[in-house]
């Protein structure tokens, strides 16, 4: 089959943040979202570090969901799960807080059933 390229997803949304504020941010939207403290835990270790290394003040930070994700980057699971849901955090350092704020987003929430498959991943934009 031939290969098909999706391109990479624009943000159609999201906030900035303040530097001191990214932790408590990020754990609250996860927990928003209905991400178990182990899955907000384990995706907050791997990404505040990431953010903080940067060193700006603010942070645009946006969420790619299940859907987006699907259309960007199809997975197949065996075996099929009966809940799939994909995070993936959007972001970029920012030296000061833009003058057009980007439109708050609205996050879908996670209902398990059955056999649930939650991934999380991200990219610096």
């Amino acid at each position: 089959g031939r290969q098909v390229n999706t391109p990479y997803p624009t943000a159609s949304g999201g906030w900035v943040v303040a530097r001191a504020n990214i932790a408590e941010f990020l754990t609250q939207k996860l927990a928003d979202m209905g991400l178990s403290e182990k899955e907000r835990t384990d995706m907050t270790s791997y990404w505040i570090p990431k953010l903080l290394k940067k060193d700006m003040p603010y942070y645009r930070i946006s969420f790619f969901q299940t859907a987006t994700m699907n259309a960007f980057i199809p997975m197949k699971v065996t075996p099929n799960p009966d809940t799939a849901f994909r995070v993936f955090l959007d972001w970029s350092p920012l030296a000061s807080v833009p003058n057009v704020l980007p439109q708050p987003q609205t996050l879908t929430h996670l209902v398990r059933k059955g056999f649930t498959l939650v991934e999380w991943g991200g990219l610096e934009q």
